[in-house]
């Protein structure tokens, strides 16, 4: 019996509402020295730039991944490559080398969207740390001048935020979805303060949330790496595990974990694991499914950069999630005093992966300046669109034969999921018919999933696999509560069919979409019984089984009486045997002749080896069967001299002696014998007369 599921699961998409609207402001990275990465295509390709930095940089597109501009901070190009207007003179992302800024503050360059206005554009330009000048300053851009390619506005260009800041600053957004914090350490090396500055629709505040850092937080390599749960990940003398609250910019809760330092920090796309890349201990990866736990990711640490190479020094630099959700890392090798750059790629870095594998990293976009070497990949533009509650779609869903259904949530790396049956994740298990929904939310973003879920459930079941007999039929029953309609393959639409005749007979069932087949093999039963044994004689003192085999079970009986498949013949006679099966009596026969073969020896007393055929001879004459375990023979003359021997009962004597005609006279015999069956011994003398 075969079966098969025509449809395992039915799913007809509804849009009710509006579609989730696309994010792809990240899109189009420029860093480095005429670096590009485009992630409007699958997969992304490598493109030339004019931006000049050696470590921060910000690219910005809108929604649907157009470029708009981009920047160090300190100069701005717009979607054409050619210097924005008004931007020249920027302040910040120093030092000044040749007329132009160097770009060498390592997280000196943060854009937001102004939360008034969604043409215009914040950009935050620091002081590189070899200025030993510890400014922050921000410019205005907006979208609308310049026949739509942006231009600094005036009046808010170079605007002096802080003069007591350092290089290392991230964006988070607010708590009301339509605010941001700047978040920068201080310059005192001895303190590191987290200063927390608010971006909202009056414009930037110049008064920090001020936060003080432990002393375990202090060093010389400071990035920090805000997760969307409110964790703020930042190196010092360790690794500093902090929370930040998004309505006072406060940072607070410092915990401090084992860490080489310095390095850079990345999060992955699903933000489930940290990365820090380090000059000596490569990448690491720690788990933050483990949170909030700090001594359980400490303890989950281990290394995912691949092996050294011979002769190559290798140090990596810069990470970043990419809108493809892998993570790129910039890679600096060298060998031989030269010094080559590449850009790495970890394709699954939501994963927990244990030491180097070979499907990590994939050497697809190798670049080898010569001189111009860097060392960031740039920053994300931070878009903050308000509280927004979005209803995706709504799925009617049927469940073809099933027990359970998993149904998703559209957005698979939201914050959190509440489904209204209950439960957490991002998936649910449903058993019931019913209507379920779940919230995806993720930072200022609800997301509404509706499902409409129909089980439809019927089983179908025929007989195994049989057969039928010459002349006789079966009826094959599918009939089942809940199957609508039956169709079998030639035609019929019965629940039950009569079958006559063997072949392969299918159905299938089904009730709306759903369907089901099942299959039988129906085959003709050809009953036979042979007696293995030939008409054939035996000895009544040894008789051997007369045996039956048949090619389906059944009883066999005996016309002697005998039941079972062997029977000893007791008589002369025709034995016959009957074999009673499903499909009736079949019979088979044999005739067996019974002898007695008890050996009983007759010795004549003269012969005439005369050559006419008749008495030429001296042998004994036996009984019909008779059979000898032993037999000899030996003949001698009147003086005692031996004229013949044999060994065997058919082997006599014609007469001659010598190779010549014995004289006719009296001669002695001595037969002995030992009966094969009897065992018995016997021995004969006797005279004989030659006649010639």
């Amino acid at each position: 019996m075969k079966r098969t599921l025509y449809f395992s699961l039915f799913i007809l998409l509804c849009i009710t509402a509006v579609r989730v609207c696309a994010q792809e402001e990240n899109n189009r990275w420029h860093f480095g020295q005429k670096q590009s990465i485009n992630f409007n295509v699958s997969p992304p390709v490598q493109e030339e730039s004019n931006i000049l930095t050696y470590e921060s940089s910000v690219s910005v597109s809108d929604a649907a991944g157009h470029l708009l501009f981009y920047t160090m901070g300190s100069r701005i190009w717009n979607r054409d490559g050619v210097p924005m207007a008004n931007s020249y003179g920027l302040q910040g992302n120093g030092p000044i080398v040749g007329g132009y800024p160097f770009g060498s503050s390592a997280y000196g360059t943060q854009v937001v969207r102004h939360p008034s206005n969604p043409n215009r554009y914040i950009i935050f330009s620091g002081d590189a740390l070899e200025d030993n000048s510890f400014r922050i300053y921000y410019s205005v851009v907006d979208m609308t001048l310049d026949n739509g390619k942006g231009a600094v506005v005036s009046g808010m260009k170079n605007q002096l935020l802080t003069d007591d800041a350092s290089e290392y600053m991230t964006i988070a957004k607010g708590a009301d979805c339509r605010s941001y914090w700047l978040i920068v350490r201080s310059r005192d090396v001895l303190l590191r303060n987290f200063l927390a500055f608010r971006i909202d629709a009056n414009g930037v505040s110049n008064t920090p949330t001020v936060s003080a850092a432990p002393a375990a937080a202090l060093g010389n390599s400071l990035p920090m790496a805000l997760a969307k749960d409110g964790h703020l990940y930042s190196l010092g003398q360790g690794l500093i595990i902090a929370r930040f609250n998004s309505l006072t910019g406060a940072v607070y809760d410092f915990r401090t974990i084992n860490a080489p330092t310095p390095g850079y920090l990345a999060l992955s796309p699903d933000q489930s694991k940290l990365y820090l890349s380090h000059a000596t201990a490569g990448i690491l990866q720690y788990d933050l499914d483990l949170m909030p736990d700090a001594n359980a990711v400490a303890n989950s640490v281990h290394a995912v950069s691949p092996a050294a190479q011979a002769g190559i020094t290798t140090q990596y630099l810069d990470m970043r999630s990419g809108p493809d959700r892998k993570l790129y890392i910039l890679k600096r090798n060298t060998a031989n005093n030269a010094v080559t750059q590449y850009i790495d790629r970890m394709n699954t870095p939501d994963q927990y992966t244990v030491g180097y594998n070979a499907n990590v990293f994939s050497m697809d976009m190798p670049w080898s300046p010569s001189v111009n070497i860097f060392w960031g990949l740039g920053e994300d533009v931070v878009i903050s669109t308000g509280k927004d509650t979005i209803m995706n779609s709504v799925k009617d869903t049927i469940v073809c034969l099933d027990h359970d259904l998993v149904l998703q949530a559209y957005d698979q790396y939201a914050g959190s999921y509440h489904w209204n049956t209950g439960g957490s994740g991002k998936q649910k298990t449903v058993y019931e018919d019913g209507t379920y929904w779940v919230y995806s939310t993720d930072d200022c973003r609800t997301l509404i999933d509706s499902f409409h879920v129909h089980f439809i459930r019927f089983d179908l079941s025929l007989p195994e696999d049989t057969t039928i007999c010459p002349g006789q039929s079966i009826i094959l029953d599918a009939s089942n509560p809940g199957i609508e309609e039956y169709v079998w393959n030639d035609g019929e639409h019965n629940s039950m069919k009569l079958v006559k005749e063997p072949g392969v007979y299918t159905v299938t069932a089904s009730n709306g979409i759903c369907s089901l087949s099942d299959t039988v093999n129906v085959t003709l039963l050809q009953p036979q019984v042979d007696i293995i044994n030939n008409d054939t004689s035996m000895c009544m003192s040894r008789v051997a089984p007369i045996t039956a085999v048949a090619n389906v079970p059944g009883t066999f009986t005996w016309s002697d009486g005998a039941y079972g498949s062997e029977t000893l013949p007791a008589y002369t006679g025709k034995y016959v045997v009957t074999h009673t099966n499903v499909c009736g009596d079949i019979k088979d026969s044999v005739y067996i002749t019974l002898n007695n073969c008890i050996c009983t020896v007759m010795v004549p007393n003269a012969f005439t080896p005369n050559g006419d055929g008749r008495n030429d001879v001296f042998y004994p004459a036996t009984a019909p069967g008779c059979n000898f375990m032993f037999y000899e023979m030996r003949i001698v003359n009147r003086y005692g001299q031996y004229v013949f021997y044999s060994n065997h009962e058919q082997l006599g004597w014609d007469g001659y002696y010598k190779n010549a005609p014995a004289p006719g006279g009296v001669y002695m015999y001595t037969i002995k014998y030992t009966d094969r069956y009897t065992h018995e011994y016997k021995e004969l003398k006797g005279e004989l007369v030659l006649m010639r």
